[in-house]
């Protein structure tokens, strides 16, 4: 499950149109928010590479896969220096945590099917719940950023692959 996209502006402005905030992504590779503009009338749709109707997120989660099995699975949460609520990123005030009570078989099979369906043997996928409990890709890291834990965690699936 993604939420709705289209490489037209046209589009994202009648979707602006009927109501909706429009997230326009400038560049391919940003990196912590970097070229996402948040569209939240017409008048603010810009030029970008892909553009997708907005969906408020209740959580956020980070899902590592490896070879189709869960690696890790972070979720963001808010810190003291928040600046914004919206844009889930380290700059804006939002760092990862772990939970095992966050894991979910529902979250593990859609990031394994969206690496694989990058034809990827591992990333990084990132997924939000809406307010209704749906759960959305909203993108995969072939490059993920990863801490010392989770490195850990790819370093012996790594080894455990290659039967060292």
């Amino acid at each position: 499950p993604i939420p709705d996209w289209t490489l037209t502006k046209s589009v994202a402005l009648d979707w602006s149109r009927n109501g909706y905030w429009v997230c326009c992504r400038e560049t391919d590779y940003g990196y912590d928010g970097y070229g996402l503009v948040l569209a939240k009338k017409p008048s603010e749709i810009v030029f970008a590479s892909l553009y997708t109707k907005y969906i408020e997120a209740e959580e956020e989660f980070r899902v590592y896969i490896f070879k189709g099995e869960l690696l890790d699975l972070l979720y963001k949460y808010p810190t003291e220096k928040i600046k914004n609520q919206i844009i889930r990123t380290e700059t804006n005030g939002w760092e990862y945590g772990r939970s095992s009570y966050k894991v979910s078989k529902d979250k593990i099979e859609i990031a394994a099917a969206a690496i694989k369906a990058n034809g990827m043997d591992f990333g990084g996928v990132d997924i939000i719940k809406n307010k209704k409990g749906d759960l959305f890709v909203l993108e995969t890291n072939s490059e993920p950023g990863i801490g010392k834990i989770t490195a850990m965690k790819f370093a012996e699936a790594i080894r455990k692959e290659a039967g060292i």
